[in-house]
């Protein structure tokens, strides 16, 4: 009974477990193991870990056992001694993997981080040179040939400024400027937004709520503020209320100078078959005229889709350059084909029986005729394409008369124009093929230069980061389980090397963060986190296997039973 009370307290108080972890409470004192290798470096042979630990398990158990057969004695040592040395072994051999590893993932890491940089920056890049190709499109003027450099003309002088447009940016900026310097509180940016569905927001937090709140009178209006019920115009000290019924008389006084004929009328219709997208938007003279070749684009656009032409993006941005026509084999129309559609468009419009006038010397046809013409290509309800509004040049002549001193309601308003001029195209007298094409060429290098990087490039980031936090995720749960399941849940690592391995993967993760803002964007091809560290789960236990035979080979070989050793190394040879 004595004995068995002996043997309970080496159990409890000296396993070879228990040595451990007070050896290693004693060792994560030094942040790292440099500083550990030198703390025992100049000790004497018996006093190092390895002899002195084994040494003290071993004297424990011969204690115990005082009495008992030499041989059973003999082999409880040296269970005892290769226990401990497991132990000590199993915390050299994570801690020396995840410096060996380190390196590698460093490497990889500053792969990523450079590669990144190179992708973001071609992006950059590409966007630039695409805003530059862009710009130039629109800067370069557009050669057209005489016919339609006319209807051009005539569509930016009888220019129409819809109620639509007017209403939609127009009064509410002449409004909010007014305010301004009348001296109403602006609201700070980002205290507010916009979703997508344009439903006001205020973005009141505890780093923005002092500021915000300063803003305001008093706190009721904050709080009216704070719950989305008032103030959503950005401005603290107009309510909405208020600042809709002054933008309500603005738009009263610009209806009576149209109804009182200070400012003439107008209107324009939509036609969407129309192939220049500047002339969709057709000005109707006096309410009811249209330019003819206006009409004429618009019957070849429709001839063009009967016969199963689907219209793309042109590659280029100016607002009188043409789509592209494909068929349905992936052909596009060519400029043959399209010059004996446009005769014969021109023929048959000749067969239009209504009303025709000349104004300004340009042929124009009766709008509400063209509607009733059974003959017409364009189909649909043309009348519900008419926006109302106003002559835009009218309205600028009446501001001329007030020496551009215009009033809508007490707000000072100005000039209203056209978004093309008449710098923006070139009238080319022989034909303005030879000049297209010197454009699409010059638009054509410029776009090349700017041309995105291949899908590969992308998937091999995918990979490389996938692979690096796959490893992370893999020994940080490997590192954790064996500390969990050998130590006691002690940490088996080193402080800096814990940090070093936490920095790794937070700045790895950041990456990915990254890529999915600003290469992948919003869709389904970011990158999940998620998914690398279940995917890390799968293969903890193999990582835990391999670190726990090293472990165990290299006890065996230290007490001198090779063969076992050799036997647990040639697993993984």
């Amino acid at each position: 009974m004595r004995q068995d009370k002996r043997l309970d307290r080496i159990e409890e108080c000296l396993t070879p477990k228990q040595v451990a972890l007070v050896w290693l409470k004693e060792t994560n004192r030094h942040a790292n193991i440099m500083e550990y290798i030198k703390s025992v470096r100049d000790l004497p042979y018996e006093i190092r870990p390895v002899p002195r630990l084994t040494g003290q398990v071993a004297d424990a158990t011969r204690e115990v056992m005082k009495g008992q057969p030499r041989k059973a004695v003999e082999a409880a040592v040296h269970r005892a001694e290769r226990d401990i040395c497991f132990l000590l072994k199993l915390h050299h051999q994570v801690n020396g993997h995840l410096m060996m590893e380190e390196r590698v993932w460093g490497v990889i890491f500053a792969a990523l981080e450079g590669n990144l940089k190179a992708i973001t920056w071609e992006d950059f890049y590409k966007h630039l040179i695409n805003k530059m190709a862009g710009m130039s499109s629109r800067e370069i003027p557009y050669p057209l040939e005489p016919e339609t450099a006319s209807t051009v003309s005539a569509a930016i002088h009888n220019y129409v400024t819809t109620w639509d447009e007017l209403n939609e940016d127009t009064i509410d900026e002449w409004l909010y400027n007014h305010l301004l310097d009348q001296g109403a509180q602006e609201l700070p940016e980002g205290v507010y937004k916009y979703d997508d569905n344009g439903q006001w927001e205020p973005l009141v937090d505890t780093g923005n709520e002092k500021e915000v709140r300063d803003c305001f009178k008093d706190d009721a209006e904050f709080e009216r503020f704070k719950a989305g019920e008032d103030y959503s115009k950005g401005l603290a000290s107009i309510t909405d209320a208020d600042y809709d019924a002054h933008y309500g008389r603005m738009v009263t006084a610009m209806q009576e100078l149209v109804d009182s004929g200070q400012v003439r009328e107008g209107a324009s219709v939509f036609l969407e078959t129309v192939p220049v997208p500047f002339l969709q938007d057709a000005p109707l003279v006096e309410g009811d005229w249209i330019d003819r070749h206006v009409v004429e684009l618009a019957e070849l656009g429709a001839t063009l889709h009967t016969r199963g032409y689907q219209v793309q993006e042109a590659a280029d941005d100016h607002p009188l350059a043409w789509p592209r026509f494909i068929n349905n084999s992936g052909g596009e129309v060519d400029r043959d084909a399209m010059r004996h559609l446009r005769g014969l468009t021109a023929r048959r419009l000749k067969k239009f029986p209504g009303r025709t006038k000349k104004i300004g010397g340009r042929p124009y046809i009766s709008f509400a005729d063209y509607c009733s013409w059974r003959g017409r290509k364009v189909r649909g309800d043309l009348l519900a394409g008419i926006c109302p509004g106003f002559m835009t040049v009218s309205w600028n002549k009446w501001l001329d008369a007030r020496c551009s001193k215009g009033l809508l309601a007490g707000v000072a308003v100005i000039q209203l124009q056209c978004y093309l001029g008449e710098h923006d195209y070139l009238v080319c007298p022989d034909g303005a093929e030879g000049r297209l094409d010197r454009r699409a060429s010059l638009l054509g290098i410029m776009s090349k230069a700017g041309s995105s990087r291949t899908e590969r490039e992308e998937v091999f980031w995918r990979d490389m980061a996938g692979h690096l936090l796959t490893k992370l995720y893999t020994f940080r749960q490997a590192a954790a389980t064996i500390g969990q399941r050998y130590f006691d849940g002690e940490e088996v690592l080193f402080p800096d090397l814990i940090q070093s391995l936490c920095e790794l993967i937070q700045y790895t993760e950041e990456l990915v963060a990254m890529f999915n803002d600003e290469v992948v964007g919003k869709n389904d091809d970011t990158m999940d986190i998620e998914i690398f560290r279940q995917s890390a789960g799968k293969v903890v236990s193999q990582q835990i296997s391999y670190l726990v035979d090293m472990a165990k080979a290299d006890a065996l070989d230290a007490m001198g039973e090779d063969r076992a050793a050799a036997e647990i190394m040639e697993r993984y040879l």
